[in-house]
């Protein structure tokens, strides 16, 4: 299936109750024959009662069909994105972990 998917802007600071996530990068690599789209972060948890930590992620977005085909009316670029289907999301983890060095791989 296929969707429109409105682009980040980068970067995009999120605060939270107990620190702050970030994304900092967007990237687009070939996997598989095909165009995997995907934004890098990281997590920090510097404001909690309970203690610190943090840790690199990537965010799955799907694979390209059509990259930044056009611009909504926020001026954000809108590309044409096909899903991730369950039983790819395991091998795709793992790629990316080994490639970007990331403790989580997280599916939009």
């Amino acid at each position: 299936m296929t969707k429109e998917f409105i682009h980040f802007s980068i970067p995009k600071k999120v605060d939270t109750i107990s620190g702050h996530y970030e994304l900092i990068q967007e990237k687009v690599i070939e996997y598989k024959g095909r165009e995997l789209l995907y934004y890098m972060g990281y997590g920090i948890v510097d404001t909690s009662c309970c203690g610190f930590g943090g840790c690199g992620y990537a965010l799955v977005i799907g694979f390209v069909e059509e990259y930044k085909a056009l611009k909504n009316k926020e001026g954000l670029f809108v590309s044409r994105i096909c899903e991730i289907k369950d039983f790819q999301r395991a091998d795709i983890d793992k790629f990316l972990k080994n490639k970007e060095m990331v403790y989580q791989v997280v599916f939009l």
